[in-house]
């Protein structure tokens, strides 16, 4: 079994994770491998969120990829529901960790073009710790162990 991940670590504390996410429209005509390798990738600035059950992208990236909706869904966030598009995609993590055919809704960010759920979180091994005031955070996928804190 291979296992893909990363760390990334900053200098202070951080209230909010961020990591750079390569978007790519998912191709049903094309090999998984060879969409990750067609160069049709575009990188956009991410926010990790463990309280989203589903990845959301910006308009923005709908318009740059050109994307066509495959389903219309009713979404609950902080104000109540909206009906929002859903898109088939490819997310390209940190350390080429690749995930395809992901069905994300379209949503609206403040600082970022796409937000990371829990349907990629879950997938793996996610952990934060800011020891001397440095936050760290780390993904691993597949789940490979219990990660215990607790010594």
């Amino acid at each position: 079994m291979k296992i893909y991940g990363f760390t990334q670590k900053a200098d202070s504390t951080q209230d909010t994770l961020y990591s750079d996410v390569g978007v790519s429209a998912y191709d049903t005509t094309r090999d998984v491998r060879a969409q990750f390798n067609s160069g049709r990738t575009m990188v956009f600035r991410g926010i990790w969120d463990t309280g989203a059950n589903c990845s959301a992208i910006t308009q923005k990236i709908v318009d740059a990829l050109s994307l066509e909706p495959v389903n219309f869904v009713v979404v609950g966030h902080a104000h109540g529901f909206a009906d929002t598009e859903e898109y088939l995609v490819n997310f390209n993590l940190p350390n080429r960790i690749g995930i395809s055919q992901l069905r994300v809704i379209r949503g609206v960010f403040d600082d970022c073009d796409i937000l990371i759920g829990m349907d990629i979180i879950n997938r793996g091994d996610f952990a934060i710790s800011n020891f001397n005031g440095k936050t760290t955070f780390s993904f691993r996928i597949p789940s490979v162990a219990d990660v215990d804190l607790c010594l």
